[in-house]
């Protein structure tokens, strides 16, 4: 008898997990395995390379309730949340993640089927829903950054936590955090990388690219989303600077969106650099620019594992990135990459380091492609939890 699993997401836009689910969902055996995809949003540019066998439900959303009081109270309260986000937006994805529950907790529907294992494939809503309103034999949640939870934020989620029968973190470093801000939970949490199928992206980087490079320039990418905080685009669009006035021939090619554009965008203008950045926004298909590109450039203060590095590695794209706090499950700093401070000339220093000394781009580059690529092993345990 076929395994029924229920896999509930925010959406599949262009983040890390997204990329990281659709690896997993190419390797699940639907002949042993029925699976339903449940998404608070549809539209994201990756739901395409969703396998056929995915059984995709509709979106998630309150329900308005039947009878007419109820549903007048409904209305009031979608009134009174619309007013909320105005006057007083939400400062962190948590804060907005707790008043969406508070308010329509209720209005969410119940998942009428039983299953035998259900994934919330990120932590925040998707974890509190696969906890309160779904019935499942097994369940998981999956923890994809480092957890810096206030005593608060902690009593708040280990109501939640406390019903899944393992937390699994994408890395070692995630674990930890998660382990220090819920010490209680410690034996029930698991370690599992992000998948990174090699057949799959190598494929999809020989496709022609809907951009043309810049020729005659070091073309640096950076795929991440348009976020100050984590990203640090703020440093980033210094660098970019720091590297124009220094005169280094380059363009900087940016695939990404999200809730800072405005205020990326308008970072650019006034520094001028119009003319050597370019935000191209999020595609489907972001591996021919890896594979046109020279360096990839990360410049995140934090991170679970860091994806796009991973994927610049697969295609042999030599790297510059910030010293977040688990780079170093993946570069080797002068081996496969360059792992810089946060300080604007560092990071300018290692790039411009890359563009003038070919032999160590070249030895970083063979590096990169003598390595093992990808990590299908990781799948293994992903079936351990399935029970096949």
């Amino acid at each position: 008898m076929k395994k029924n699993l229920l896999i509930v997401i925010d959406s599949l836009g262009s983040g890390g997990a997204e990329k990281s689910l659709i690896n997993l969902l190419g390797f699940i055996d639907y002949d042993r395995v029925e699976v339903d995809l449940l998404m608070f949003g549809r539209g994201g540019i990756n739901e395409e390379y969703l396998p056929c066998e995915v059984n995709v439900l509709p979106t998630l959303a309150p329900e308005v309730p039947a009878g007419f009081l109820k549903r007048v109270a409904f209305l009031v309260k979608k009134y009174v949340y619309s007013a909320f986000l105005r006057i007083a937006p939400p400062k962190t994805a948590n804060d907005d993640t707790r008043r969406i529950w508070r308010f329509f907790s209720s209005d969410y529907p119940s998942q009428p089927k039983t299953y035998d294992v259900a994934f919330a494939y990120a932590q925040r809503l998707p974890s509190i829903y696969v906890a309160e309103k779904v019935n499942a034999s097994n369940k998981y949640t999956w923890m994809n950054v480092t957890i810096h939870h206030s005593v608060e934020l902690q009593k708040y989620y280990d109501r939640y936590l406390s019903k899944f029968n393992k937390v699994i973190c994408v890395s070692d470093v995630v674990r930890q955090s998660f382990i220090k801000c819920y010490p209680h939970l410690q034996h029930n949490t698991e370690t599992i990388y992000d998948i990174v199928n090699p057949e799959f992206i190598t494929a999809l980087s020989q496709k022609e690219c809907t951009v043309e490079m810049t020729d005659g320039v070091i073309n640096i990418l950076t795929v991440a989303r348009l976020n100050f905080e984590q990203k640090g685009y703020d440093i980033l669009i210094q660098v970019c600077n720091e590297l124009k006035q220094r005169g280094l021939s380059f363009h900087w090619n940016i695939l990404g969106d999200g809730k800072d554009k405005e205020k990326i965008k308008s970072m650019i203008s006034s520094l001028g650099l119009e003319d050597c950045i370019s935000l191209l926004g999020t595609v489907a298909n972001p591996y021919p620019y890896f594979k046109k590109s020279h360096i990839y450039v990360q410049t995140s203060r934090y991170e679970g594992y860091g994806l796009s590095i991973a994927e610049a590695r697969l295609l042999n794209i030599p790297v510059v990135t910030t010293a977040y706090d688990c780079v170093d499950l993946q570069i080797k700093n002068g081996i496969n990459g360059i792992i810089t401070s946060y300080e604007i000339a560092d990071i300018s220093d290692a790039i411009e380091k890359f563009v003038g000394d070919s032999d160590l781009y070249k030895e970083i580059a063979d590096n990169l492609s003598k390595e093992k690529k990808g990590n299908i092993e990781e799948f293994k345990k992903i079936q351990k939890l399935i029970g096949y």
